[in-house]
């Protein structure tokens, strides 16, 4: 137990900071977690996955609105909107955002426990059946893809993942698995990532420079929290959670573009409550039927099945510290107790973030570096690749990612469609046997 209790305070530390840093996204924490996977339990992974994923939106916030620099990209709709602010309403905004992130939370997590206790998950399970799972795959690559400003490029990005994907069965086509050997060897998930999301902020940021708006944090004087904008937030946000991709980002939209121009409070706690319901809705097409929606779950799905652990059905396993609940409850036990932790860290030691902020954001391309460096080392360390080649396809790809960053191209599809390939392969092939054969 006391192990876990120290797990789950590097969580917590590293979920403030994956907040506070712009350019860090949530699926950060799986990623550097990839190392330690063998030495670490499920219950472990879930805990520290938990805590950045969600620390990553709550501190998101707060950056935003104490320095005006977006600490994760839900926040960019408003940043323009904090100027309108004075130094007393925006030390206010940060309590409101975190009761509606809180409260947004808390409501969604009801939500899927409430669907779990009554025992409709046993329903949705059904759902992982084969043919079931090709239909809902094909909506989610269809859904993912409309939901972005380029629809043609994104499902020809989908589809180029997909093309480029590890394929395992042993049945698909003699010149496929040529290609794999020949031409797609070095092509690896951290490689795409580093490409197309990490290596293309790391330049925007370099080209950046930018200096924090600080407020000088001293006494305030409260105001009366906005119900009405929270739970408006929130139920918008559980909704949208179920699009696939960013899902919270685009709740976070949906939420502040429900008010008028003159709104400027509401909008921004509405947003934020929807920004952190929709993370948590997020999760049940994932625990209910073992398909995640957001590249946060994606790569965690990766993690579990290293430790052979396969969502749904694992999830009624129990969990090894306490047997008398299984790891789904666990689940929701560490989203409420992180969720009311950083609620309490989110309205104290404001004086501190924002001292720590002023420091840090100098030196923020180093960190990227750093964490480039980190990424790379894992992948060649880890992965059977030739590193010449690998650098220098990832060199290439780097440019090519840059130019759909600075034309606003949601890469997001190219990547999703690695991870679906060979799930889609496979469950292709099983239908194809099942039905059609």
């Amino acid at each position: 137990m006391i192990e876990f209790l120290i797990i789950l305070l590097i969580g917590l530390v590293a979920g403030v900071f994956v907040g506070l840093l712009p350019g860090l996204p949530a699926y950060i924490g799986p990623l550097i977690l990839y190392p330690f996977v063998s030495h670490l339990s499920i219950d472990q992974i879930l805990a520290i996955w938990l805590a950045t994923h969600i620390g990553s939106q709550y501190f998101g916030s707060v950056a935003a609105i104490l320095l005006k620099i977006p600490g994760e990209a839900s926040s960019l709709i408003y940043i323009k909107d904090i100027d309108k602010l004075n130094s007393n309403e925006r030390i206010n905004l940060v309590r409101q955002t975190a009761w509606g992130s809180t409260i947004g939370s808390i409501t969604s997590l009801l939500v899927i426990g409430v669907i779990y206790y009554l025992g409709l998950e046993t329903e949705l399970i059904q759902l992982s059946s084969t043919s079931v799972k090709l239909t809902l795959l094909t909506l989610l690559m269809i859904t993912m893809c409309w939901f972005t400003d380029h629809k043609k490029t994104s499902y020809l990005l989908f589809f180029i993942g997909f093309f480029f994907s590890h394929k395992t069965i042993e049945d698909i086509p003699l010149w496929m698995h040529q290609m794999q050997r020949d031409y797609t060897f070095n092509i690896t998930l951290f490689l795409l990532i580093l490409a197309f999301l990490i290596i293309p902020e790391f330049i925007n940021e370099i080209q950046k420079e930018r200096k924090g708006d600080g407020l000088a944090i001293k006494s305030f004087i409260k105001e009366k929290l906005d119900f009405k904008s929270i739970f408006k937030g929130t139920w918008l946000g559980s909704l949208v959670g179920l699009v696939p991709g960013p899902s919270h980002i685009l709740a976070a939209v949906v939420s502040y573009n429900s008010y008028n121009k003159k709104e400027t409070k509401k909008k921004i706690i509405s947003a934020e409550s929807a920004n952190n319901s929709a993370m948590i809705t997020s999760l049940l097409p994932f625990l209910y039927i073992g398909i995640p929606i957001t590249l946060s779950e994606f790569l965690l799905n990766d993690l579990l099945q290293v430790k052979l652990f396969l969502i749904p059905m694992a999830f009624t396993q129990p969990w090894p510290l306490f047997t008398h609940i299984n790891f789904i409850e666990f689940s929701f036990l560490m989203i409420a107790i992180i969720s009311l932790v950083y609620h309490f860290l989110a309205q104290r030691f404001l004086r501190y973030y924002e001292t720590f902020l002023n420091l840090m954001y100098g030196k923020l391309k180093f960190l990227f570096l750093l964490l480039i460096g980190y990424l790379i080392y894992i992948d060649v360390t880890f992965s059977l690749v030739y590193i010449l080649p690998y650098l220098m396809l990832l060199l290439i790809l780097s440019y090519v990612g840059w130019v759909l960053y600075k034309r606003n191209v949601n890469v997001l599809p190219l990547i999703f469609g690695f991870l679906l390939g060979d799930l889609l392969t496979w469950t292709s092939y099983q239908f194809y046997q099942i039905y059609l054969s």
